[in-house]
This record gives C-alpha cells, sequence and structure tokens, in this order.
C-alpha cells in the first residue's frame, strides 16, 4: 500500500514540548511534495548531522503539515537533537511513506486501537482519519503510559468523543504515583478487562497498536484471544534508538 518512497526536503514549522520525553514535530514541504501515505504509515526522518530514524505520521493524509511525535532521551542521538537543538525554520528531510499498519479503508466496522507513547502517533492519524469518512463510527483508542507526565493530546481527544458519539479514548496508566484520575493498569490489561465484561464489545472490529515491542506484542496476543482473526490485527512496534541499530546489525550480519 503506497510503498513507493519518495524523498522530501522540509521545513520545521512547529516545536511543542508534549511530555517530558516526546516533542510533536510539524513540517512544510519545500520541495518533492506532494507526499500521499495511507494513515498509520510511518516515514524516514533525517535531522542535521544524524541518521536517518522512523518515525510515523501523526496528521491525515493530505493535511498541509507533516506531524512527527519524536521521542528523546537524555543519551543523544537523534531523538535528543530534535528535543534540544532543532528549532523552527531548520530544514529536515523525509522519506517515505513505509508500514503495512495503515488503515484498511475498505472496512467499515469497528476499529480498536492500542497505543503507548509516542506510539498514539499512527493511532491519532487512523482516528481522525476514520472519524472524518464517518463521524458515527465506533473506535475505541486505549492510550497507555506510566504516570499522568506521560499522557498528552487529552484535550484533543475528549474534543473528538464530544463531537463523535461513537468515539472513546481510554487512559491507563501503569506506574501512576499517587491519585490519579485515569484508570490504573496497561493498555493490554484495559482491554482485556473491558472485553470481559463485554464479549461481544470488539466483534468484527479491525485491531491497529503501536508502540514499545513488548506492548505490541502483548497487544496482539490479546486481540487473537479476543477471537480477532490474524488477518485483522495490524501493529508496528517502536524500538529506541539502540533497539533500531541492533536490530540494523543482526539484518545486516554484523
Amino acid at each position: 500500500m503506497l510503498a513507493h518512497s519518495r524523498p522530501l526536503s522540509c521545513r520545521v514549522t512547529g516545536l511543542v514540548d508534549a511530555t517530558p520525553d516526546i516533542r510533536i514535530i510539524r513540517l512544510a514541504i519545500v520541495s518533492g511534495g506532494a507526499f500521499r501515505f495511507a494513515a498509520g504509515q510511518y516515514a524516514r526522518v533525517s535531522f542535521p548531522g544524524h541518521r536517518p530514524r522512523d518515525y510515523s505520521l501523526a496528521n491525515r493524509p493530505g493535511a498541509a503539515e507533516l506531524e512527527f511525535h519524536v521521542r528523546h532521551r537524555a543519551d543523544g542521538g537523534a531523538g535528543a537533537y530534535a528535543a534540544r537543538i532543532l528549532r523552527i525554520g531548520d530544514g529536515v528531510r523525509v522519506e517515505g511513506p513505509f508500514g503495512d499498519a495503515w488503515l484498511r479503508t475498505e472496512h467499515d466496522g469497528p476499529i480498536l486501537c492500542l497505543a503507548g507513547g509516542s506510539g498514539l502517533a499512527p493511532m491519532k492519524s487512523i482516528v481522525e482519519t476514520a472519524l472524518a469518512s464517518d463521524p458515527q463510527r465506533r473506535i475505541d483508542l486505549y492510550f497507555g503510559g506510566r504516570d499522568e507526565a506521560d499522557v498528552y493530546l487529552e484535550g484533543h481527544f475528549r474534543q473528538l468523543e464530544t463531537r463523535c458519539c461513537n468515539f472513546r479514548f481510554h487512559v491507563l496508566l501503569s506506574a501512576a504515583r499517587g491519585q490519579a484520575a485515569q484508570r490504573r493498569g496497561t493498555v493490554v490489561e484495559g482491554v482485556a478487562a473491558d472485553g470481559a465484561g463485554d464479549a461481544g464489545r470488539f466483534a468484527g472490529a479491525k485491531a491497529y497498536a503501536a508502540g514499545p515491542p513488548a506492548m505490541v506484542s502483548a497487544a496482539r496476543a490479546l486481540f487473537l484471544s479476543l477471537g480477532l482473526p490474524a488477518v485483522d490485527i495490524h501493529t508496528d512496534p517502536f524500538y529506541t534508538e539502540a533497539e533500531a541499530e541492533a536490530e540494523a546489525a543482526v539484518a545486516g550480519g554484523a
């Protein structure tokens, strides 16, 4: 699906610190566009002086700007550059699209989305695209973080809930400190509990998941246990830079 890759020259137009370790970056396409992709796909992003990294597109296809949610760590790398050094007006190279966990638009039934951390980016694109086509669509988006500081874009999705009566945004915290308004537990535990309470809740759904590899593996196993066929499950794990480098070394025989 939209596997033909093309390079883009872009310019930074927006920088938002969404959480202590996730920065939302918005880019305007300077040359190489128009850029066609399917909701849920990712692109290869190159910041000056750093090797390309894969980041999911958080905007809807056809939007005026590209949006990425970049997770960063304190020990350097492309994410740290994007968090500390990148400025409005800087040039960024983007290539894509890639990925198989894109929104299956031929399916008009319910949608079940699970996201951990910056895995919210592709789920945002999928949810917004599906609701733009059918505001009455039944969609459950489960988003997990460790503590309240890890939750972002909650206001955005609460507004979608008010406009789209069958959309639900579920936030779960796996290691909340003190009092918290959100549910406790992991996103996988949240879906399992809701599925146990209503056996037919997710029947006929297409399921999508993105986030840390362990979460994505657990989500896939859960979807299968809920009776969803493998063909209706679409996932993308999100690797840290160290994990991505290790995967590349294995693939290259290093």
